[in-house]
């Protein structure tokens, strides 16, 4: 059995029996998941779970510690952030819990000029992606086409991605990114400011837009996302310190 993203499954181990209900840690080429196996008192099944496996060992991270500028130039518009799921759909998920997507608009709120068909109509596709802060590039994910606008690429969920370690031990996820693009190599060192990448529409993306994330771990399958505070932005207009972005609002760094 082979999964296109977690690869060929190496070994099934019972980790938990609860009654009926039996779970199974299963290893594969790339990851690990979780599947629990309903059965009734015949030993049918009646029902299974596939989900990420979390090993209890990791790290527990809520926010960072580290002072961050906003990753990119200019005034960009959150589209999905905050805590409560209506503003942030990513927080039902472990994994993307606190994730911010920020798209580069104008003045009117629109997301591109002409018709919006091409990635080259968006403001975002082609913008630079900045380190927020200094760290060590430890992931690097590249060689994934752009999206055609309204489409997405389900098997590579986050496309073309760097991870960055800062020097708290956080490690900061930047996805979706312009094919072939990518200017940081995994272990080189950044300075805050420093070009990271271009936005693109690579991966599980509809259209241009950078998706963000403090997480614990530099694992694109097992971490458990945190919430993103930057310093010293505007925020529609008005100047604030420490501030974790909400839907909607316009940001830029001061």
């Amino acid at each position: 059995i082979r999964d296109r993203v977690a690869g060929a499954i190496r070994a099934m181990d019972l980790i938990k029996q609860e009654g009926k209900k039996l779970i199974y840690k299963s290893t594969h080429e790339n990851t690990s998941m979780e599947i629990t196996f309903r059965v009734d008192e015949n030993c049918r099944l009646i029902s299974y779970l596939i989900q990420t496996h979390f090993p209890d060992s990791l790290p527990i991270l809520d926010r960072n510690k580290t002072q961050m500028a906003l990753p990119f130039h200019g005034e960009w518009r959150v589209d999905w952030g905050g805590t409560a799921v209506e503003q942030n759909y990513h927080n039902r998920y472990r994994n993307m819990k606190g994730a911010i997507d920020f798209s580069k608009v104008d003045a009117q709120g629109r997301t591109f000029s002409r018709q919006g068909k091409e990635n080259e109509d968006y403001y975002s596709f082609g913008q630079p992606i900045l380190a927020p802060c200094t760290g060590t590039v430890v992931k690097v994910v590249s060689g994934v086409k752009d999206n055609r606008i309204g489409r997405t690429n389900a098997s590579r969920t986050y496309g073309n991605t760097v991870v960055m370690r800062t020097n708290n031990q956080e490690y900061l996820l930047f996805a979706h990114l312009r094919q072939q693009s990518i200017l940081v190599k995994e272990g080189q060192r950044l300075n805050r400011g420093d070009t990271v990448a271009q936005c693109g529409n690579s991966g599980y993306s509809k259209q241009p837009h950078l998706h963000f994330i403090v997480q614990n771990v530099a694992d694109l399958f097992h971490p458990t996302g945190a919430r993103s505070y930057f310093d010293d932005i505007l925020v529609d207009g008005a100047v604030k310190q420490d501030y974790s972005p909400v839907k909607g609002e316009r940001v830029s760094n001061l």
